[in-house]
């Protein structure tokens, strides 16, 4: 009998409670011919992203600007910023030799850098798209060259480059929007039977949050992309994918940590059916890198010193407020320089008990569900704002489809996105003293609701009965079959 689609009213009981303000659970007839989850799923990601855009229309005349409310809660993005920090403004390359470090004594003869090295330039994928969006609204030449000779933080408080920083969210909804329906895309094509799971990506409020923060969620769907390949056994495919992503996001280095994991633990496995043919390990990482490097040479070959220096930006950055970085040094009182390096050993130590867990696992798990627990474990240690939780999204979704720890856990990082503007925005502030208490709050709840949502997973791996999608298991259909007596 071939396996019927899942219905997520029948076999997910939030789905269904849900369901009775519109009629009730799904029935025989309720599938439409062109009318499909596929494409209801992509129209609302793409709507959420233009909400988001929508919400941030009003901060336009703010500017974004280092010394108004950009933090602003559902205002914060990081593009209108860039676009005046990262030269967009005067059509300045990012890698170029206007970049540097301002404050340096410049060589004899040479002039000093205009702007600083920032910590994403180490992304080269993400500095290429903010120097693509600016050339869409930067205005001709004598314009820039008349920027040329002002201040930078006088170009802030222009109107005509406020404008134009404000146009680049616009031009960012269409790409990322267009990056929000090939996620939803992919989370759907990963287990075919189960359609409505990209729903689950499509809903998600954090799309209308946090989508415009950066450009980073095209790496999300890059990424995604790279799972899904990998799963169909196409390691050539996921590695230029995944190198894509990996110049757009830092967590997709987590992705590949994961599937290798996984691909090891398939490799092991004593049941061949158990096992994904064709998507090799060496190929994967052998294509991963050389995809990371032919993106990246641009970069390096026209500025190796400005793409070093972000990469020592990335590192050595102090710590994002919201982080549990940020919540030890708060404590503490002064900084963590040994922070990065603890960190990087605990994930590791954690990547080391993942692999352990999926080796001696009744069954090889799922490839999306390692990459959860890898990613989630990322995200415990480094993120800080809104934007890193859309990499934990589709993941999550693939490794346990349920809505009510994905509404639990969402939940709470709308809760920390919104005391995290306000806390940066001073909203908080009781007279001239900042209250960092309720954010220091909401980033140990946040990293409460991350473990819990790891700990349903990993339950689900070391107990395939119990996983809602496993492997092995076939999706029937309420339907009755004719029997022949």
């Amino acid at each position: 009998m071939r396996p019927s689609p899942a219905s997520p009213t029948l076999e997910d009981p939030a789905v269904a409670r849900l369901s009775e303000v519109l009629g009730g659970p799904g029935g025989l007839h309720a599938r439409g011919r062109w009318w499909t989850p596929l494409l209801v799923g992509c129209l609302l990601a793409g709507l959420l992203v233009v909400l988001g855009a929508g919400l941030r229309a009003g901060c336009s005349t703010d500017g974004w600007t280092a010394n108004s409310p950009d933090f602003a809660p559902g205002c914060f993005s990081a593009l209108p910023h860039a676009y005046v920090a990262g030269g967009g403004a005067e059509g300045v390359w990012p890698y170029g030799e206007r970049v540097g470090d301002p404050s340096a004594t410049p060589p004899a003869g040479e002039a000093p850098a205009r702007y600083a090295v920032e910590g994403t330039q180490a992304l080269a994928g993400a500095t290429y798209l903010h120097a693509a969006l600016a050339s869409l609204v930067a205005p001709g030449p004598d314009v820039r060259e008349e920027r040329a000779g002002l201040p930078v933080a006088d170009l802030y408080r222009d109107p005509d480059v406020r404008a134009e920083a404000a146009a680049t969210i616009l031009g960012a909804a269409v790409l990322v929007g267009l990056a929000a329906m090939l996620l939803v895309l992919v989370v759907a094509r990963v287990r075919p039977l189960r359609a409505w799971d990209g729903s689950l990506v499509a809903g998600s409020p954090l799309l209308a949050v946090a989508a415009l923060v950066d450009v980073g969620l095209v790496g999300v769907a890059f990424a995604a992309g790279a799972v899904l390949a990998v799963r169909r056994g196409k390691a050539l495919a996921a590695g230029l994918m995944l190198g894509a992503a990996v110049t757009l996001t830092w967590a997709a280095w987590l992705v590949l940590a994961g599937l290798l994991v996984a691909l090891a633990a398939r490799a092991l496995a004593r049941d061949a059916a158990a096992r994904l043919p064709g998507a090799d390990p060496l190929t994967l990482v052998l294509v991963t890198a050389l995809t990371w490097l032919a993106v990246s040479l641009p970069a390096i070959v026209t500025g190796a010193g400005v793409w070093r220096a972000g990469w020592r930006a990335a590192l050595d950055d102090a710590a994002g407020t919201g982080s549990v970085r940020w919540v030890g040094t708060a404590a503490g009182g002064g900084g963590l320089p040994a922070y990065p390096l603890v960190a990087l050993v605990v994930l590791a130590l954690w990547i080391a008990a993942v692999a352990v867990l999926a080796f001696r696992a009744p069954r090889p798990p799922r490839p999306e569900q390692v990459v959860l627990l890898v990613v989630a474990a990322g995200a415990v240690l480094f993120a800080a704002g809104p934007a890193d939780a859309l990499v934990v999204l589709p993941f999550a979704v693939l490794a346990r489809p349920r809505l009510e720890p994905l509404l639990g856990w969402q939940a709470v990082e709308l809760a920390h996105a919104a005391v995290l503007w306000w806390t940066t925005t001073g909203a908080l502030a009781s007279g001239s003293a900042t209250n960092d208490a309720p954010l220091a709050a909401l980033t140990l709840l946040r990293v409460v609701a991350l473990l819990v949502l790891a700990g349903w997973v990993v339950r689900d791996v070391a107990m395939p009965s119990r996983d809602p999608v496993g492997e092995e298991r076939q999706l029937t259909s309420v339907r009755s079959n004719d029997v022949a007596v």
